[in-house]
Order: C-alpha cells, then sequence, then structure tokens
C-alpha cells in the first residue's frame, strides 16, 4: 500500500486495474481490508478502480471468494 501512495502521490494515474481472486499473476486473493485501502486511495486521488471480478465464483478448490460491493464514486 504504501508503494501504491507513493505513485499516486508523484505520478498522474490514469486508472487502477486489480485482479481481487486468485486468477491474477501472483495467484493471491487481496483483503477486504486491502481492497478498500486501494479504493480509499483512489478516491483521494481522483483515480478510476476497477476490479474485474469476473471470475469471482470460479474456484476449483471448494473454497469461496468473498463477494465485492460495486459502487460508484
Amino acid at each position: 500500500m504504501n508503494q501504491f501512495r507513493d505513485v499516486a502521490n508523484k505520478n498522474a494515474v490514469a486508472a487502477f486495474y486489480g485482479i481481487p481472486f486468485h486468477q491474477n499473476p501472483t495467484g493471491i486473493n487481496y483483503t477486504e481490508e486491502n481492497r478498500k485501502d486501494v479504493e480509499h486511495v483512489c478516491r483521494e486521488h481522483s483515480i478510476p478502480c476497477v476490479w474485474d471480478i469476473g471470475y469471482q465464483a470460479l474456484r476449483y478448490d471448494e473454497n469461496a471468494n468473498s463477494s465485492i460491493e460495486v459502487s460508484e464514486f
């Protein structure tokens, strides 16, 4: 988060695009707290925040992803 804040403070960022579930290149899930932190930084800097949740329900390990509330700011 500190690195993202630094980038947002020092650069004109066009948008934030994130894949919050395990289908992203890192294979990890964003925590709800982390997603909220990202959204907060985006709001502070008027950066559109896009979460790619197209595969939210798709899992093969019998676990469930947490749901994401979609809102406008």
